[in-house]
């Protein structure tokens, strides 16, 4: 259940994603959405039909407080701005607030290994607790955003939070892998 939509060792993604990830590049962001739009309406159409997959959460990959106060956005939430203002028929709903990374964790890109990955990611995301008062997580189906997947680690993580949170279904999505 984890869909990535372009290689990451093309240079022109490459750019494009850090474009996105460190300097909040909205021009890039509206491209990439534009992609990752059509791609989710394609799985999505396909899905509602076999799997009764019906207007899903969006959720972005949520970063610490630390790392969110250093960066200044972040891009995942970016992202789904871009996302929604292209959902002018609402087949998705967009929480930015229902997943919450709980700790602050070492960059993914400075683990050598998927296991040490998965290590460092243990038990970093939570269901917010206003969020899971509201309840919008139970039997909804949802879908997470990331910007790059390279083990699936984050994403895996994020969704089997959600999981444990009452979700009917979880789908993972990224920019790139």
């Amino acid at each position: 259940n984890l869909i990535a939509l372009f290689d990451y060792h093309d240079p022109l993604v490459r750019t494009a994603i850090w474009e996105l990830k460190f300097r909040g590049n909205r021009a890039v962001a509206a491209l990439l959405a534009e992609v990752l739009f059509d791609e989710l309406t394609a799985e999505l159409s396909e899905r509602e039909i076999f799997e009764n997959f019906e207007k899903p959460l969006l959720v972005p990959i949520p970063l610490s407080r630390k790392r969110q106060r250093e960066r200044g956005f972040n891009q995942c939430e970016i992202l789904l701005n871009e996302l929604a203002k292209l959902d002018t028929g609402k087949i998705f709903e967009i929480k930015k607030n229902l997943l919450i990374k709980n700790r602050d964790t070492s960059s993914q890109t400075k683990t050598d290994s998927r296991a040490s990955r998965l290590k460092n990611l243990r038990g970093a995301f939570a269901v917010s607790e206003s969020a899971a008062s509201a309840g919008p997580a139970t039997g909804r189906n949802i879908i997470v955003i990331d910007d790059v997947a390279t083990t699936g680690a984050t994403l895996n993580e994020a969704m089997k939070t959600l999981r444990r949170a009452g979700t009917k279904k979880v789908l993972g999505f990224a920019l790139a892998h």
